[in-house]
């Protein structure tokens, strides 16, 4: 797997290789080579759900986000959102039997919580490459974060929002995948919004398209990735998503260029 896609055209040197306009783009993305990056975007993030379980077992009080991960030079880390710690905290703050599952582990974020933002959005918490493999995960390897560098440039983003959880029985929930091409429409010093491009969602493990003004919650904590062109296509880390607006097809992120590279978070 690779987070670059190179071009091979020989004897032409990056600067002059042709810079896509932005509805080759958008006809790209609507093809094989967007549905792969989608799923690739899919196998770096997993959903973090937290509740109880009643006198049978069965799960109760869900509430979810989701959290990708990232190796950077200095160490492994997982990402999510400040605020889906929080509402774990909260949580078990209320029923010290709630308890936190990223993928299939079992697992306390807090415990792990290597940084915070106080501004940001942003928590990052420690996560193992034998974790990794038991929930068959893959980290982002591409560093630094880049977040667009201005407005109307191309983005990944998927998450797991809690209106496509599905129950096959009492004792169990699957959890659906969303997964798109945006635009970020405009970007900030702190954050960027990113409009759905709805000719080119992906939805692979919904079975079908959700319908336009989704409802995005549970997505909170999952990647954004910027699509840039330089001779070289690469997608480095955008932000991270804090709040999804269903009556307008908006997801809003953090700019993850202020995760540093031990995990710490400048804000």
């Amino acid at each position: 797997m690779t987070d670059t896609y190179q071009h091979s055209d020989e004897g032409v040197s990056p600067q002059q290789l042709p810079t896509l306009t932005m509805e080759e783009s958008k006809r790209l993305m609507a093809g094989p080579f967007g549905e792969q990056l989608h799923r690739l975007v899919v196998l770096q993030m997993t959903y973090l759900v937290f509740g109880t379980t009643g006198p049978r077992g069965e799960p109760q009080n869900l509430q979810n986000g989701t959290c990708f991960f990232m190796r950077t030079p200095s160490r492994l880390m997982a990402i999510t959102a400040r605020h889906v710690i929080e509402g774990f905290k909260c949580a078990r703050n209320h029923d010290p039997s709630t308890i936190c599952q990223v993928g299939n582990l079992i697992l306390d974020p807090i415990d792990r919580l290597i940084d915070q933002g106080t501004r940001s959005d942003i928590a990052t918490f420690d996560i193992s490459d034998h974790e990794l493999k038991k929930i068959d995960k893959f980290p982002i390897t591409l560093w630094p974060p880049h977040p667009p560098d201005m407005d109307e440039k191309g983005v990944l983003l998927a998450g797991y929002p809690a209106a496509a959880i599905t129950a096959d029985d009492p004792l169990t929930r699957c959890f659906g995948i969303y997964a798109a091409s945006g635009v970020a429409q405009r970007v900030t010093d702190w954050q960027l919004s990113c409009a759905i491009e709805w000719d080119y969602v992906q939805a692979p493990s919904l079975g079908r398209l959700p319908p336009k003004n989704y409802d995005t919650g549970g997505m909170n904590g999952g990647p954004v990735l910027t699509v840039r062109q330089s001779g070289v296509l690469s997608f480095p880390l955008a932000g991270v998503i804090s709040e999804g607006r269903a009556t307008t097809d908006t997801i809003v992120a953090e700019r993850a260029d202020c995760i540093r590279a031990n995990g710490t978070i400048r804000s």
